[in-house]
């Protein structure tokens, strides 16, 4: 789930692209939204130490499927977005989540 393990996923994802896939509901979820932007906070300041560009990029599909794993299954093409194209698709409630932990990294614009 998107709420644990952040420190793992960052040493995991430490100098390689990382590709989020999460339910479908992270849209209008604003708690869904909330954690992912702790994920990508943590990320993108593991980067800002390493001197490094991050490579992070949101995993999308048809909302019809919940999760990435039934999009799968179902041979539904998975579309990568960058993280400015990500927070565009929220529900304004989820974007108002995402700057109030976001604002200093300056990725949304």
């Amino acid at each position: 789930g998107v709420t644990c393990s952040h420190e793992e996923i960052v040493a995991a994802a430490r100098f390689r692209p990382l590709f989020l896939a999460f339910d479908a509901d992270y849209y209008e979820n604003p708690h869904v939204a909330r954690a992912t932007a702790r994920l990508l906070d943590s990320l993108l300041s593991d980067s800002a130490k390493s001197k490094l560009p991050p490579q992070i990029k949101v995993l999308t599909w048809q909302r019809k499927f919940k999760g990435v794993d039934d999009a799968l299954l179902q041979n539904v093409s998975l579309t990568p977005l960058s993280l400015c194209e990500w927070y565009k698709l929220l529900s304004q409630k989820c974007q108002i989540e995402v700057v109030e932990v976001l604002q200093k990294q300056l990725i949304i614009a």
